[in-house]
């Protein structure tokens, strides 16, 4: 048991370091499992809870080296007859199964749906370390040894693994995944009594969620950046050099080019390939000429690509999602009004949405008999119809004042004009320029609702707003 220990401590040391160079993703998750170790006889042990911790680093486009610890802990349960249960009471336990796992697992991967969407798939092998305890103290039980007599009953034990998974990269360096492992214990390492390990069942099952965060992420990423600066050479081109002779000439030579050799392991021979340094973040994301996909060619690259379905045209960040520098909801790029003030509803366009200037806006004006002067829930509006204007410099507004029937015709006229200067004094005075307002003032007339009433004589009272372009 000790020289296995000794094994396996050598192996998780000894392949950090010799892949050194690879991308690693670092994932931490918890789930559900269950043991048989009883091989078929009651009572059965219970699902228990498990924790594990992953590196897998990256061996090539499709390929993952997953090192693996998971900790375990499963009950049985002498009060149920059935061969499965979720639980059991602490006085229908008689043993808890507790111990760790240490593994190594190749996988393959596959992007059926997409860069974000993955599946994975694996076989390798590891080290279980478990003990048969007392579920009340603690204590590790004894059985029967293999040269008889009595020993604990607790091994290391060689086990076979096969492992299925799915994950989904929500962020850049970010992954959750939902893996299921099946482990085959081969009795390699147990020191019992035969009988005793026949007892034994084969198989530990388990299902888990898991965080996996990417390293190397951010170096692939800068990497890619410095290659897009590079100006673009197909490898097609034959590239020639020159080579002085004894005789002082000078001959044109064509490179030799080795066939078949793919220096950035993307799957394109660097006789094909037009970008040959391709990132490794980029495998699985690339075209036929081997360089990466921009499937809405925004400049960023799929495979970091976090908003991969841009409109075309539209500007983007480092990460490719669109910089909406005045937050209308237009993108940068197709905004043809990309200052537009905060709060102004707009069009399809970025623009304000000018529809409502189709019909002249009423203003009524909570004026008091004989005057002139604007209210503040006016002068609200107003600072509203301010920032449009400012928004489109090229309408102009007439404004027109209105009076009740109340006061002699001279009088009505002379005050429906003050009111409408007023208001042109109010709207210059926050910005816009006195160029583009007229006002008229046209007495008592153009009723809209009865002067018999003091409410149908507060609406005559008003001043419209009438725009052109």
């Amino acid at each position: 048991m000790k020289i296995l220990l000794v094994i396996s401590a050598i192996i998780i040391l000894v392949i950090p370091s010799a892949l050194a160079g690879y991308d690693y993703l670092l994932a931490v998750g918890g789930g559900f499992g269950l043991a048989t170790r009883n091989s078929g006889t009651p009572p059965w042990f219970t699902l228990g809870p498990e924790f594990h911790f992953n590196i897998d680093a990256r061996l090539g486009d499709y390929w993952l080296l997953e090192i693996g610890y998971i900790g375990y802990q499963f009950h049985d349960n002498a009060g149920t007859s059935s061969e499965f249960s979720l639980s059991s009471d602490e006085a229908d336990r008689t043993r808890t199964l507790k111990g760790y796992d240490l593994s190594l697992i190749f996988k393959q991967v596959w992007h059926p749906l997409g860069r974000k969407l993955g599946l994975n798939g694996g076989i390798g092998a590891g080290l279980s370390c478990w003990r048969m305890v007392n579920p009340g103290t603690g204590i590790t039980l004894a059985t029967t040894a293999e040269r008889g007599g009595t020993t604990d009953f607790e091994a290391s034990e060689i086990f076979l693994a096969t492992a299925v998974g799915i994950d989904y990269q929500f962020k850049d360096e970010w992954k959750i995944g939902l893996n299921i492992h099946s482990n085959y214990m081969t009795g390699v390492g147990l020191e019992f009594d035969k009988a005793v390990e026949d007892s034994l069942g084969r198989w530990n099952l388990r299902a888990g969620l898991s965080l996996s965060y990417l390293l190397g992420g951010e170096k692939s990423r800068a990497r890619w950046d410095e290659i897009r600066q590079r100006p673009y050479t197909p490898r097609s081109e034959i590239i020639k050099s020159k080579k002085p002779e004894e005789s002082g000439k000078t001959v044109e030579m064509a490179s030799v080019r080795t066939k078949n050799i793919d220096s950035d392991n993307d799957g394109i021979p660097d006789e094909d390939d037009d970008c040959p340094e391709t990132p490794s973040g980029a495998r699985g994301f690339i075209d036929i000429r081997g360089c990466p996909i921009d499937s809405d060619a925004d400049g960023c690259p799929d495979y970091r690509d976090r908003c991969p379905h841009n409109q075309r045209g539209a500007v983007v960040d480092i990460d490719g999602c669109p910089v909406d520098s005045d937050n209308d909801g237009v993108p940068d790029g197709l905004d043809d009004c990309p200052g537009t003030e905060a709060g102004i509803k707009i069009d399809k366009y970025g623009c304000p949405d000018l529809a409502f200037m189709k019909v002249p806006t009423v203003l009524n004006i909570r004026y008091r008999a004989n005057s002139f002067e604007i209210d503040p829930f006016s002068k609200k509006e107003l600072d509203s119809i301010a920032v449009i204007l400012r928004q489109a410099p090229t309408v102009k507004v007439d404004i027109v004042g209105y009076t009740d029937n109340i006061g002699t015709a001279s009088e009505n006229k002379e005050l429906s004009k003050k009111r409408a200067n007023r208001v042109r004094d109010y709207l210059v005075s926050i910005g816009i320029d006195k160029g583009r307002l007229s006002t008229a003032g046209r007495g008592a007339a153009n009723f809209i609702a009865s002067n018999k009433t003091e409410p149908g004589r507060q609406q005559n009272r008003r001043v419209e707003l009438i725009f052109s372009r």
